[in-house]
């Protein structure tokens, strides 16, 4: 029994299908982040849940959350519990939103931290399939350091095809929404929408109802509006611009991103802060995600 290894306390995160409790090893006091699963009410789930914890097993990364342990008890009203590292910063925009002050050298490293991780996966042959803003956590003395997490949507790219439509409105790449196939390469394209919303607060592809954002999406159509990035670098723009772009063999690999891409070795010149704007703009996009995801 998870009990008796792990005390299970308050309630810290939820998702559609699970709830997140804070949690103590007994043994060595460590906290951690306990997601729990029940399999009754929760019947067409356990199929991806259990290959989420399949996924999670081969993975070890500093820019990665780590799967600790795992307990299912038995029988249909049983649950899973999946023992995670305790990540205790929050989501990423919510610290930037907290922080004020921020630069697009901060931008640069958090991008590099991001790509490090993805890196990483595709070099296991695993799409995370679903990076967005949410699954980007902090840790760490400043929360500086970011955490790759929920990998209920990766799927094995070498062993298996990648044709379901999954990911994240805004957040999706243009070959998903096609629904012909795609590759690990829609991990590239959600990164340069991170990017962009991380140096303007405000997502790429917008519009006033989801078949609108979907639109622009499938046209590559976005632009780097006045004045939020007109003190933003040339080496930015070309990095988002390198990212989006409707062929997914023309996006560099993540390892290319970090052996070639000028902008994520970014010098302290690239230390003052960004528009005034940002954190107001970062603010909307995020009650709005928020709001829908409630929906």
């Amino acid at each position: 029994m998870i009990t008796d290894y792990y005390e299970i306390s308050e309630v810290i995160g939820s998702g559609g299908f699970s709830e997140v409790r804070k949690g103590k090893n007994i043994k060595t006091k460590e906290i951690v982040a306990i997601k729990i699963i029940e399999k009754k009410k929760h019947p067409e789930k356990i199929d991806n849940v259990k290959r989420e914890i399949e996924v999670m097993r081969k993975l070890d990364h500093k820019n990665i959350i780590c799967l600790e342990n795992v307990f299912e008890e038995e029988g249909h009203d049983g649950k899973i519990y999946m023992v995670l590292e305790y990540v205790g910063g929050g989501e990423l925009f919510d610290r930037i939103i907290d922080r004020g002050n921020y630069s697009e050298k901060d931008a640069a490293f958090a991008v590099r931290q991001i790509i490090e991780a993805v890196a990483y996966l595709h070099s296991k042959g695993i799409a995370h399939r679903d990076l967005k803003p949410e699954n980007l956590l902090c840790t760490g003395p400043n929360n500086e350091i970011i955490k790759v997490a929920d990998f209920g949507l990766s799927k094995e790219f070498a062993t298996e095809s990648l044709e379901t439509m999954v990911g994240t409105p805004d957040y999706v790449a243009p070959e998903v929404l096609r629904n012909k196939g795609y590759t690990n390469a829609v991990d590239i394209w959600s990164i340069g929408v991170i990017t962009y919303v991380l140096l303007c607060g405000s997502p790429p592809f917008y519009g006033s109802e989801e078949k609108e954002v979907y639109l622009k999406i499938l046209a590559a159509d976005f632009k780097y509006f006045s004045p939020d990035w007109d003190t933003i670098s040339n080496e930015a723009k070309n990095f988002i611009g390198c990212l989006l772009v409707l062929s997914p063999t023309r996006r560099p690999t993540a390892a290319q991103c970090l052996e070639d891409a000028p902008w994520l070795k970014l010098t302290d010149n690239h230390n003052q802060n960004l528009s005034q704007a940002l954190s107001e703009n970062m603010k909307r996009h995020t009650k709005q995600r928020r709001k829908n995801r409630k929906k």
